[in-house]
């Protein structure tokens, strides 16, 4: 019992759920909106009553007559035009998806159009296959009711099926929409990072400590920080990462991006021979600038090359100002190399390279005064240099002059240097430039000569 009660339930909704009832004044139109599948026919039943006031009710008026029109509002096609008595049927068949617009009017009977008169309509639809049974019913015969109504509401639970499918689609499609969009978004995320990565990699890497990977922070420590005096009582904070052996002046890490190589020691610990201050302003600032102007300048032709690349070159061949950034970049780079802290330093070269001196210039002391005669003499800005001839296998002391550096010679191999610019001892000895030259003698880094000697 309790399903036939649940099956006449759903029945009576299903007849229910098209029906409707309205009042027409006078000619009135009344409209509304049917949203249809394409080929979808459809079955109109409407009964119209006028009002009767002597008996204050309604009544029906076979005079009336009721006018139904359809039309396709996507298409502006009108579909159905239809005069017909107070009570009947329409029928219709969609030519196109979407809205459709079913308009109603009634005439004023017996009193004629302009007549002001009030009905009631009572109107009701049925779509798809019931549509074509009931339509068929004036000569087939009468239809039972109830298969009719089990038709409808097998095609209303059709529709809602077809509505869940058509929204799960919807829903797959919004969701796969979205899947894309996130997906370019995250790419778009990505690609800024990398560019904002690449940037902040080209500036100078003493303005930048903290731009990794570009440092590769992951083989510093907190001990190996530097700082020098940027001026203006500002601090800038260097990375200094454990030197390679050789010489070369940084290599570019990427195609025309060259870093500033580290400092093989903390900026104090030549003191007191070379103070702290004159480190400060030596490496962070001269050494410094030569990089930052070195990334400015140099070309397409030149930027897959090393520092020491570009400067091997020689000056006749690569761009002044590029010539003469790279080449001190190179020099100091040695510089800072060819000295060593006093404390844990190796007061003497060792027998081989002792021997190697003495074969060369004599004896030690004949080098070291051949070299500080040719460093204190040397007129103007520019390098003393201890260097290995490939072709006879012995020492030779050579100066160049401002930026040149001695390695565009293939034949000669640098093997220590003393800086004669003045700004590298002119806050320590104003212009006494022995007396700084003294003091280097105090900390020449034996090991690192050795280093890059060639023992035959």
């Amino acid at each position: 019992m309790r399903g036939l009660a649940t099956v006449l339930a759903l029945l009576f909704l299903a007849s229910a759920t098209n029906a409707l009832y309205f009042i027409l004044e006078g000619v009135e139109q009344k409209c509304f909106i049917e949203e249809l599948p394409k080929d979808t026919t459809v079955l109109g039943k409407y009964s119209a009553e006028e009002w009767n006031t002597e008996q204050a009710k309604y009544v029906a008026n076979p005079q009336q007559v009721i006018l139904i029109s359809v039309e396709s509002v996507h298409l502006r096609h009108r579909v159905l035009n239809q005069k017909g008595a107070p009570k009947g049927k329409f029928t219709f068949t969609s030519t196109d998806f979407g809205e459709h617009l079913i308009c109603v009017t009634a005439n004023g009977g017996a009193q004629g159009w302009f007549a002001h008169s009030r009905t009631k309509v009572e109107f009701d639809l049925i779509f798809g296959d019931v549509a074509h049974a009931d339509t068929g019913s004036s000569t087939k015969g009468a239809v039972d009711d109830l298969a009719v109504r089990v038709r409808s509401l097998k095609y209303v639970v059709s529709n809602i099926l077809n509505e869940q499918k058509y929204q799960r689609d919807r829903e797959a499609e919004f969701r796969d929409f979205s899947e894309s969009i996130n997906g370019k978004v995250v790419r778009w995320t990505l690609l800024q990072i990398f560019v904002l990565r690449e940037c902040t990699c080209r500036l100078p890497a003493n303005t930048i400590p903290e731009a990794v990977p570009c440092f590769q922070k992951d083989h510093l420590k907190v001990s190996n920080v530097l700082e020098v005096d940027g001026g203006k009582g500002e601090r800038q904070k260097l990375f200094r990462a454990p030197l390679s052996r050789g010489f070369s002046a940084g290599v570019a890490a990427r195609a025309g991006q060259y870093t500033l190589p580290p400092l093989p020691y903390a900026n104090d610990a030549l003191a007191p021979l070379i103070s702290k201050e004159t480190v400060d302003f030596h490496y962070g600032k001269h050494h410094a600038s030569y990089v930052t102007k070195l990334n400015s300048i140099v070309g397409d032709d030149l930027k897959a090359l090393s520092i020491e690349q570009i400067t091997a070159k020689g000056p006749a061949t690569v761009p002044g100002g590029v010539y003469n950034s790279a080449a001190q970049t190179f020099n100091h780079t040695f510089y800072w190399k060819s000295l060593a802290p006093v404390a844990g330093r190796q007061d003497a070269p060792s027998a081989k390279l002792n021997d190697l001196i003495v074969k060369s210039f004599g004896s030690f002391d004949a080098f070291k005064t051949k070299f500080s005669d040719v460093a204190a003499g040397h007129f103007g800005s520019g390098w003393a240099w201890l260097v290995q001839n490939k072709t006879t296998g012995l020492l030779e002391i050579k100066d160049t002059h401002d930026a040149v550096s001695v390695i565009h010679d293939s034949n000669l191999t640098p093997v220590l240097v003393c800086d004669v610019w003045e700004h590298a001892y002119y806050i320590d000895h104003r212009n006494a430039r022995p007396n700084y030259i003294a003091s280097w003698w105090k900390l020449v880094n034996w090991k690192f000569a050795e280093s890059n000697v060639t023992f035959k």
